[in-house]
């Protein structure tokens, strides 16, 4: 067995952090509940974990900054929502702002407040039992008052991408022969600034960007192809912008961070907002990506650009349930 390089970091280096504690495989759930006015919020969580067996009690984590703390902060019952492989799209919905995150979802409510989808996985519903701040988090313990469960196959979370708990659905879950070509691209920071990579050929810049190949899933060829062009291991951490290159070229930008150091040479640079060579970028489109990136950077308040014909952004931080 070949031996795999091993990172080391202090706990304050945010993301060697973030990378290790990305390396646990979570469920994933949908924390729900019901405020003092009746507006019914939700978030996507995969903190999440059972405490005690006697009493019956589980815990979940909020973000101080989560438009919903108030809401969880106060609420008399909360309902958690462990999700089946299929419902992939509900965790998404639910890890970002949406106009009714609820709309043509089923959802009981035993307890007043304490809001579960009925084709989850399983679910209970909590009354808080005790609320602990831990650093920029809300710990907020439940006692339980019911469970439900069914056998539908878990979805899963670790190192960024959703899985299957069900061998056969993951293993089917195959990279398919586009109809146009798809690339990858990453944003990876360094020194303060974002790693590009230029052509020899025609001495433009670009984000590092992959082709998919076919075979095999689509998250073994997208950290295939990063590996091919970066020389290093990457984990991706969220899906950042969906680009039209041409009418036959899409491309799939992830932020993303590096298992060892960034490559170097004439052939790459990083660059902050004031030292990216705007006009040399290629294709053009990238640029306002870029710029939209430094911006968000900047606020730590990221969204997914989808530049398919026309675009829109669509935000990550929760601002509205």
């Amino acid at each position: 067995m070949t031996a795999q390089a091993i990172v080391r970091g202090s706990g304050r280096d945010q993301s060697v952090f973030r990378r290790t504690m990305g390396r646990f495989l979570t469920g994933v759930t949908v924390v729900a509940t019901r405020d003092a006015d009746g507006q019914r919020w939700g978030m996507t969580a995969n903190s999440f974990s059972s405490v005690s067996l006697d009493p019956p009690l589980v815990s979940i984590c909020i973000a101080n900054r989560a438009a919903s703390l108030p809401a969880f902060a106060s609420a008399e019952h909360f309902g958690i929502s462990i999700l089946a492989s299929s419902q992939q799209d509900v965790a998404m919905r639910f890890a970002k702002p949406f106009e009714d995150k609820f709309d043509k979802l089923d959802f009981e409510e035993p307890h007043s407040g304490g809001l579960v989808l009925r084709d989850a996985a399983a679910s209970v519903v909590c009354r808080p039992y005790a609320r602990i701040e831990a650093g920029d988090h809300l710990i907020l313990i439940g006692e339980v008052l019911e469970c439900a469960l069914s056998e539908e196959p878990l979805l899963g979370y670790g190192q960024g991408r959703f899985f299957s708990s069900d061998p056969e659905a993951e293993g089917g879950t195959r990279a398919p022969r586009p109809g146009r070509e798809v690339d990858f691209g990453w944003l990876i920071e360094g020194d303060g600034g974002l790693l590009l990579r230029r052509d020899r050929g025609s001495g433009k810049w670009s984000v590092p960007m992959g082709v998919l190949r076919e075979g095999g899933t689509m998250s073994d060829s997208m950290l295939n192809a990063a590996k091919s062009v970066l020389g290093v291991d990457i984990e991706p951490v969220f899906l950042y912008s969906t680009v039209d290159l041409s009418n036959e070229r899409t491309c799939y930008i992830y932020r993303a961070v590096t298992a060892g150091p960034l490559p170097s040479g004439p052939s790459w640079g990083v660059f902050g907002p004031a030292t990216v060579p705007w006009s040399e970028l290629d294709p053009p489109a990238l640029a306002p990506m870029i710029d939209r990136y430094f911006h968000e950077r900047s606020r730590d308040e990221f969204g997914i650009y989808l530049n398919l014909g026309g675009g829109r952004v669509a935000r990550l931080s929760e601002e509205r349930p």
